[in-house]
């Protein structure tokens, strides 16, 4: 090797270092202008999917429910448990994957159960207490059945204090 060559394969040795250094400065600088990183902040978790008024679309988008199981889930509105998937054929292991991706929303979907006759009264079955048209009850609690007001009554439930 002449002094040339040696020469030549320092300087262009030196001059890969300088990039390399160059590069990792500039690198640094950008983290440095950058927010910090809080390690201990948590990624925002995906808002659960309510399974008594999630689309058939939305409802597909879960793990392990196809057409077939969203339109049992559909049909079996309103559910009180997510145990109740299994009545539906949807397997153990499916229904512990959906356990933390879902809910069940307290309200009654899409609004207040309308009656079959005007002038009846809905009858909560659980508290044994029945409402009429002007209760913000009326139609909508989790447990309840339209009667008459006789047939309310004759069946030991009282008025609701309005």
């Amino acid at each position: 090797m002449n002094v040339r060559t040696f020469r030549l394969s320092w300087f262009g040795a030196a001059l890969a270092c300088a990039f390399v250094f160059c590069n990792l400065m500039a690198a640094s600088a950008l983290a440095a202008d950058s927010k910090p990183v809080d390690k201990a902040a948590k990624p925002e978790k995906p808002a659960k999917v309510d399974l008594n008024t999630a689309s058939d679309k939305q409802l597909q988008e879960l793990p392990g429910i196809g057409d077939a199981f969203s339109k049992k889930i559909i049909a079996a509105r309103p559910l009180k448990t997510i145990k109740e998937l299994s009545k539906l054929g949807i397997p153990a292991p499916t229904i512990e994957k959906l356990r933390p991706l879902v809910t069940l929303s307290e309200t009654r979907p899409g609004g207040k159960a309308k009656p079959p006759k005007k002038g009846m009264v809905w009858v909560n079955k659980d508290s044994k207490i029945f409402h009429k048209e002007t209760s913000i009850w009326y139609g909508n609690t989790k447990e309840g059945t339209w009667m008459t007001e006789a047939d309310a009554v004759k069946a030991g439930n009282k008025a609701a204090d309005e």
